[in-house]
């Protein structure tokens, strides 16, 4: 501190640190501190463009551009257990819509709506991860 110039005062031989010393050292103390601080203005400046990104966001809701990612996987899987129970129902309707013979048709339409609700359980289990 002394190669910086803090003041000090002289009495013979001795250096004596005085209250100039001590009003010196916390001035230099605190503005140190206040360096190192964020300013205000940023902070202020940080904090209106978080707001204002809410503010976009909340917008873009209630226009109906975007929905929560918990409202699409809910709409989604909506959708998917409406596919379910037609698909899964496919093989007791097969002798109306083949001319195959019934155990042959009922056979390869189950195979296919396994197939199909396998699809199925693989997007339902993706839409696991996501939310």
């Amino acid at each position: 501190m002394v190669g910086e110039g803090i003041p000090r005062q002289r009495d013979g031989r001795q250096l004596w640190y005085t209250h100039a010393s001590e009003v010196w050292y916390y001035r230099r103390k605190l503005d140190r501190l206040q360096e190192q601080a964020p300013s205000l203005e940023k902070e202020k400046a940080r904090k209106l463009a978080i707001e204002i990104k809410i503010a976009e966001i909340d917008l873009a809701k209630a226009q109906r551009d975007a929905i929560s990612v918990d409202d699409a996987v809910a709409q989604l899987e909506n959708v998917l257990e409406r596919l379910r129970a037609p698909i899964k129902n496919l093989p007791a309707r097969a002798p109306r819509f083949t001319k195959l013979k019934t155990m042959e048709a009922r056979k390869r339409l189950e195979e296919l709506a396994d197939d199909l609700l396998g699809q199925l359980q693989l997007v339902a289990d993706a839409l696991d991860h996501v939310a």
